[in-house]
């Protein structure tokens, strides 16, 4: 189709004749009016009045410009519309391809815009199941930490009531070791001492006394008691008390004197070494005295101290 024909182009508008008044040059200014000082007071108001007539026909003027100017351009503007609007009948075959290529982007555009909006559902999807399982992994890891910090703390506790225990049980242990140690020296001691006792007198002192003999079996005379060290032995800590014996007025040792530094079971252990010494046997009276001194005190057999007359 042939475009629409273009209304001619219309000239512009011409600028209005002159008028008398402005074909007559004006007279003189006002300002040179007023300042003349033989001019008339009348001819100022004349020349005031024109100012003011010709001012308002100035204006007139320029008011019906503008109304020509208004008209012509809702001339041209209707001329255009009524124009475009002549073959708007007629579709052309580069506006439907136009068309066309626009609805198939329109439809193309759409179609991303709808994949988009779900795969960013799918997105928000996915990442709210991440931070789920993120919260869910966050949580697990403080519960095992605090499982962690909760078996720490047991084992700690378990740690310290097993040493705590061990060492209990070894305190125990040591002290039945010590107390079976010290029952088999206290029984070692009474099988090797043949019920006698280890004695203590002030007249000896740092010193054990083992009473070998009976008091009774000895006169008691002080010039006959004395000490000497047991040469056949030559233990040092070891001597012996001396004295005289009642029946065969002869000097034997009647007691075993063992330094305080020596302990009662190495004291024990010297007797049964050496108690099958001749001099160490009982007199037959000693041996009678200490059978009926058995018999009266229930067999009890045990020898006094040093003799007080000493």
């Amino acid at each position: 189709p042939q475009p629409p024909p273009q209304p001619p182009p219309q000239p512009p508008p011409q600028p209005p004749p002159p008028s008398e008044d402005e074909a007559v040059p004006p007279p003189a200014s006002l300002s040179s009016v007023s300042s003349a000082t033989t001019a008339p007071r009348d001819m100022y108001e004349r020349l005031k009045a024109w100012e003011e007539k010709k001012q308002a026909r100035l204006a007139k003027e320029r008011q019906k410009a503008e109304d020509e100017e208004k008209q012509r351009i809702e001339k041209a503007r209707a001329a255009r519309v009524s124009s475009s609007t002549l073959y708007s009948h007629v579709e052309s075959k580069i506006k439907r391809e136009r068309v066309a290529v626009d609805d198939a982007r329109v439809a193309v555009a759409e179609t991303a815009a709808q994949e988009a909006i779900v795969a960013r559902e799918h997105a928000e999807r996915a990442a709210e199941h991440d931070r789920r399982q993120a919260v869910a992994a966050e949580e697990a890891r403080r519960s095992a930490e605090a499982a962690k910090t909760r078996a720490e703390t047991t084992a700690v506790v378990a740690k310290e009531q097993a040493s705590t225990a061990t060492a209990l049980l070894e305190a125990l242990r040591l002290k039945v070791s010590r107390e079976a140690k010290a029952r088999a020296e206290a029984k070692e001691i009474a099988e090797a001492l043949g019920g006698r006792d280890l004695e203590r007198n002030p007249m000896f002192p740092k010193k054990k006394i083992l009473r070998i003999r009976l008091a009774e079996e000895f006169d008691g005379r002080v010039s006959a008691e004395f000490r000497q060290r047991d040469d056949e032995s030559g233990d040092k800590g070891v001597s012996l008390l001396m004295g005289r014996v009642y029946a065969t007025r002869s000097v034997e040792p009647q007691c075993v004197l063992f330094d305080e530094a020596l302990s009662d079971l190495e004291c024990a252990r010297w007797w049964q070494r050496h108690q099958g010494r001749k001099s160490f046997q009982p007199t037959k009276m000693g041996a009678a005295m200490q059978r009926t001194r058995a018999l009266g005190e229930g067999g009890g057999g045990k020898a006094k101290g040093p003799s007080s007359k000493s």
